[in-house]
């Protein structure tokens, strides 16, 4: 295998200033990619100002501005469709390429097998306040073994710990045979596109640290759960050959959706999806005693659930759990 070709795609939406820092960090890494594309959603900010700017110091920055606001999933696609490299990294655009991000990608893939489709890193997490980055929170990678393919594709249902934001790196050839992102989704698309993309294809980790992650209260952290529980619901309909098969993981994503749609405020459909767990997992106590304290408490529930989740996470240092 030659050395990879590789295209950087940043979405971005109403964020001129923090992307600003999100293409730097790129232009940063010198020869190591063949372009980067900002794919637009129609930002009504300076986006198309700041970007020009940053054009006359990087001939490799192009900028594709969509006519009308799509979403995340939308924009994504709209980004991969202009790349010309072999390889995509996506990046968010309020995160930052760490040096040498794209150099340990090129190197890791370059060493590849051809089944290889899709490739992430280590990630650093930091809290930021105001316009002054903040607080360090911690550095940590996902860096599973499965015995077999199939191991891998029913790994990555269950457990949900990588996204874009973890420098995925797919092959433009791979995400095309994929269709790309579910654009009819409005939460969890990266969960739904590399589920299916460990259906398919092998994966490589570099182990190290290349990400910056920046949480804030405007970013990363979801407070649309009915979005992100409908979106749970609809990616297990995507795969409903596999969770009969494995009722215990059924359980766990239909269980999932539940809580979320209680959080949501929406009882009716989190009663229907804790249902669902049950009907997968009968004999299970915490699904009933989930639904019942739900069902008994409603507000009060939902208020000692987030206390004892704060608690576990860690109240001060608490990364968001992948959707």
């Amino acid at each position: 295998m030659g050395t990879p070709t590789l295209s950087v795609v940043i979405p971005t939406y109403k964020r001129a200033d923090v992307l600003r820092r999100a293409v730097r960090s790129v232009m940063s890494q010198g020869d190591n990619f063949v372009e980067l594309i900002v794919a637009d959603d129609a930002s009504p900010d300076h986006t198309t100002e700041m970007l020009a700017s940053l054009a006359l110091e990087e001939p490799r920055l192009r900028h594709v501005r969509r006519a009308v606001n799509g979403g995340t999933a939308a924009t994504r696609n709209t980004g991969a469709a202009e790349a010309a490299g072999e390889w995509i990294t996506f990046l968010d655009d309020d995160d930052e390429m760490l040096p040498d991000f794209l150099a340990a990608m090129r190197k890791a893939l370059t060493a590849a097998p051809s089944s290889v489709g899709f490739a992430w890193c280590g990630v650093r997490w930091v809290m930021d306040s105001g316009n002054q980055e903040g607080t360090f929170l911690r550095d940590g990678f996902w860096k599973p073994e499965f015995p077999s393919r199939q191991a891998a594709y029913l790994g990555f249902l269950r457990n949900r710990k990588i996204g874009t934001n973890c420098g995925l790196t797919i092959r433009r050839s791979a995400f095309r045979e994929l269709g790309g992102f579910d654009e009819t989704l409005r939460a969890a698309v990266d969960t739904d596109l590399l589920v299916r993309a460990a259906q398919r294809f092998d994966f490589v980790v570099v182990p190290e640290i290349f990400i910056k992650v920046h949480l804030h209260g405007n970013g990363h952290v979801r407070r649309d759960t009915r979005a992100l529980a409908e979106a749970y619901v609809r990616i297990a309909g995507k795969h409903e050959e596999a969770l009969r098969q494995d009722p215990t993981l059924a359980a766990a994503l239909f269980y999932k959706a539940g809580w979320l749609h209680y959080h949501s405020g929406d009882k009716a459909a989190g009663r229907k999806q804790m249902r669902t767990a049950l009907h997968h997992q009968p004999f299970s106590p915490k699904n009933w005693m989930t639904l019942a304290g739900f069902e008994l408490l409603g507000q009060r529930a939902i208020s000692l659930h987030e206390w004892v989740w704060s608690r576990r996470a860690g109240l001060e240092r608490r990364v968001p759990e992948r959707p």
